[in-house]
């Protein structure tokens, strides 16, 4: 992974916006032929509105976003969903946010998980 997904933004967002950016231009290619530049205007408006709506409703916040803020049951869950759609299932309780759970003090816990800590949730 480079060091530009880990730090600004994570990477399947950015393979999202790189993928919209390229149908974008093909789907405005072919329409520029096919209609006039009036109705090509209000088609091209309303998929950009659509897809920046579409955004707000299926795109999460992220696991660091949730553990930074203390919303740990969020956290957690969503790391497991993303551990079961990788093919990896933990058995009974995890201790991973034991220590989260004992200091609910923003200063003493640690924005990120750790790789043991990752590795021990996703089962790699």
């Amino acid at each position: 992974m480079f060091p530009f997904h880990a730090s600004n933004q994570p990477l399947a967002i950015h393979l999202m916006f790189s993928t919209r950016s390229i149908a974008v231009f093909f789907v405005a290619f072919i329409l520029f032929f096919e209609i006039s530049w009036r109705n090509f205007l209000c088609i091209h408006s309303f998929l950009f509105i659509l897809s920046i709506v579409a955004n707000f409703i299926f795109v999460n916040e992220s696991p660091r976003w949730l553990r930074r803020h203390g919303k740990l049951s969020e956290y957690s869950t969503l790391v497991v969903d993303f551990g079961k759609k990788l093919g990896r299932t933990i058995n009974g309780e995890s201790s991973i946010f034991a220590d989260d759970l004992e200091s609910r003090d923003p200063e003493k816990r640690s924005p990120l998980p750790t790789p043991a800590e990752l590795t021990a949730l996703t089962g790699f």
